[in-house]
């Protein structure tokens, strides 16, 4: 495989894992909403039980705080195993891009009336993760003792 294919084959691994990592912090954003609601209900009086909206806040709240732990570390991983700085930042934009496509559309089910804008905290999230793990010196690494070379076919 000529380094071009290895190149586009992690970067398509980088979005499919950043891809399926979003994917499970909705299912546990959701179980947060479920659990929230459950835990309030014996406090609750008449109208005073959080709300949908509040509910949906705490879930995209969470989404973002982990998307920008879990795209720190992710993209950390990747500019490990390649080591080029161009490669990982189109690589963290493409996954972007992939991932705010799959979320949209799970936003939209939210019960915020402006959903669509919903993409924004999670692309910001996700650019305050990646973006320092791109730029960052190779000393400061979190994997620079690692063995770990998912990225590297």
């Amino acid at each position: 495989m000529r380094a071009a294919e290895r190149a586009f084959a992690a970067a398509l691994a980088y979005s499919a894992l950043s891809g399926l990592l979003l994917l499970v912090q909705v299912v546990l954003a959701g179980l947060l909403i479920l659990a929230v609601s459950f835990a309030a209900r014996p406090f609750c009086s008449e109208g005073a039980c959080p709300g949908p909206l509040a509910l949906d806040s705490a879930a995209f709240a969470f989404i973002a705080a982990v998307t920008a732990l879990s795209q720190y570390y992710l993209a950390s991983l990747f500019q490990h195993s390649h080591r080029s700085r161009a490669l990982t930042l189109s690589t963290v934009l493409a996954a972007l891009f992939v991932t705010i496509f799959v979320f949209a559309p799970l936003a939209a089910r939210s019960r915020f009336e402006a959903y669509w804008l919903a993409w924004l905290p999670l692309a910001a999230s996700f650019l305050l993760g990646a973006l320092p793990a791109v730029f960052q010196k190779e000393s400061d690494n979190p994997w620079r003792d690692s063995p770990t070379d998912l990225f590297r076919f």
